[in-house]
């Protein structure tokens, strides 16, 4: 039996194919077989990572010492009087804030640079000191007799020199009027405070008076009484500065002015044995005054010149001043005795001349309004 070519074909075409796949396969191993072995697999190293850096060894600290003591807080107050005077009986104290009001501690006054040398210490300002106070902000009182209170707030406490400068107490000049004869014979003057604290008499010289060392800003009764007449008048002294100059017991002929002296050593302390004379000049009118300083020259006039001659332990100063209104002050200031006229005063003295300073002369003052 004869097959149709085509039939024949698709019967056998299966065969084939699967025959050529199974060719290819065994040419496929046959060519892996021939292939060289592959090279062995060796594992990479690792990437290197650069070595951590050491840390630092720590130092140990210093052995514990104690805290250095924190110095104390020191205050330092110099005081001179008036017109550069030299303060006497002076009270410095200083008052830490916050405490009580009544704790105050008193200040020492320090050794002069001259150290015992008393004429060294006599010609500096006194300094008042305090070096071992808890630290703080203080106030300062300064008080000294017949002197102003200064007071200064939040000092520092660093040690720098305070300069305080005390000024004198309010001093009142007046005149009695018509209480009677024109002299004022058998006038008093008296004043007092409402508290009583304060009080005392004025001194009366003619017509006129001079009272000294009245309390700032507290108001203060005249009274002035002949018999049993009186007139009377409230005055305050003002913080700084003398009161307008009083009439008491109206009409007065005229306010009057004076004139305050003091007569000082060369190391600016006020002499306690000095004499004072004036004249009024173009005029044989004058005085004299002895036993202490300051001097009060009274009843004058406004516009008078006067020649003053101030004299101590045989040494001589001369001075003329013009007299304002109100209170005039002047200084005559006695200078270093020179070792020239120390000389020959010792030589006058060898001769058989009395013992003292009477070669010594010096003129000139100080004119303070």
């Amino acid at each position: 039996m004869k097959l149709h070519p085509l039939v024949a074909a698709s019967v056998l075409l299966p065969f084939g194919v699967a025959a050529s796949g199974a060719h290819a396969i065994l040419e496929h191993r046959r060519a892996r077989a021939r292939r060289p072995p592959p090279p062995p697999e060796v594992d990479e190293p690792a990437p290197s990572r650069p070595a951590p850096a050491a840390a630092p060894r720590a130092s140990r600290p210093p052995p514990a010492t104690a805290p250095p003591a924190a110095p104390g807080a020191a205050v330092r107050v110099r005081v001179t009087g008036p017109h550069g005077l030299a303060a006497e009986d002076v009270d410095v104290a200083v008052h830490r804030r916050g405490d009580d009001d009544d704790t105050w501690t008193d200040l020492a006054e320090e050794d002069a640079a001259g150290g015992d040398d008393d004429a060294a210490r006599a010609a500096d300002p006194a300094i008042f000191a305090a070096t071992d106070l808890p630290a703080g902000r203080y106030d300062v009182r300064v008080e000294a007799e017949g002197m102003r209170t200064a007071r200064l707030a939040d000092v520092r406490t660093d040690g720098v020199v305070l300069d305080v400068v005390l000024a004198r107490r309010a001093a009142l000049l007046g005149a009695v009027g018509a209480l009677g004869a024109a002299d004022c014979e058998g006038v008093s003057v008296r004043w007092s405070d409402a508290s009583g604290e304060e009080a005392g008499d004025a001194d009366l010289d003619g017509c006129t008076f001079v009272a000294e060392g009245l309390p700032d800003g507290v108001p203060v009764t005249f009274v002035a009484t002949r018999g049993e007449r009186s007139g009377s008048a409230l005055v305050t002294a003002p913080l700084t500065g003398d009161p307008t100059p009083l009439c008491l017991a109206p009409p007065c002929a005229e306010l009057p002015v004076a004139l305050l002296v003091h007569v000082v050593d060369a190391d600016r302390h006020e002499l306690g044995d000095a004499t004072l004379e004036w004249t009024l000049a173009a005029d044989e009118t004058g005085g004299i005054s002895t036993g202490g300083a300051p001097f009060w020259v009274r009843g004058r006039r406004a516009g008078e010149t006067l020649a003053l001659r101030a004299s101590a332990s045989g040494r001589v100063v001369d001075a003329t001043v013009v007299v304002g209104a109100g209170v005039t002050e002047t200084v005559l200031a006695f200078p270093p005795a020179s070792a020239t006229a120390g000389d020959d005063l010792d030589a006058e003295n060898e001769a058989g001349a009395p013992r003292g300073l009477s070669g010594i002369r010096a003129t000139g003052a100080v004119i303070l309004r």
